[in-house]
């Protein structure tokens, strides 16, 4: 890897999870069959912005067919950032969900009561699954021992 200096760091120059923000794919060409794609990553989450005309021009890449951020291996790092978070939010539905079922709704019935009513609410489902998990702890009970059962949406 370059840095702000110009000097080679020393290294892997490897792009890592915790340094690229931004990556650039630039097409070359010769004559007309395209012959590379050469991604280019940085560290800056604006990098690129503003510049993709230039960079295209001064590599010699095909004008106006770049690609900003959405390279395979800058989704994949992303994804793999947000991960964690979706897995936890998707517990905490789950197990709101799992509590409505032992309150003798079934799945349907508790897919749709947890939706509208984080809806009519203005939540999202994350928010009101932590309610109903929150309640069901604030009666006394651990947040697998239920409260009484919800009324359904209509």
């Amino acid at each position: 890897m370059i840095d702000k200096e110009g000097a080679v760091n020393p290294g892997t120059g490897e792009p890592t999870l915790h340094t690229m923000r931004s990556s650039l794919a630039l097409h070359i060409a010769a004559e007309t069959r395209l012959t590379a794609i050469v991604t280019v990553y940085s560290r800056h989450a604006q990098a690129f912005t503003g510049r993709v005309s230039w960079i295209e021009h001064a590599v010699g890449a095909v004008p106006d067919t770049s690609v900003l951020n959405d390279d395979l291996g800058f989704r994949s790092r992303l994804d793999a950032e947000l991960a964690p978070a979706q897995i936890r939010t998707r517990q905490t539905v789950d197990r709101a969900i799992g509590y409505l079922l032992e309150q003798g709704l079934d799945l349907d019935e508790a897919e749709r009561w947890l939706t509208q009513d984080a809806q009519l609410a203005a939540l999202t489902p994350f928010e009101m699954a932590r309610l109903i998990l929150d309640e069901a702890r604030g009666a006394g009970r651990p947040h697998d021992s239920p409260p009484a059962r919800p009324s359904p949406v209509r």
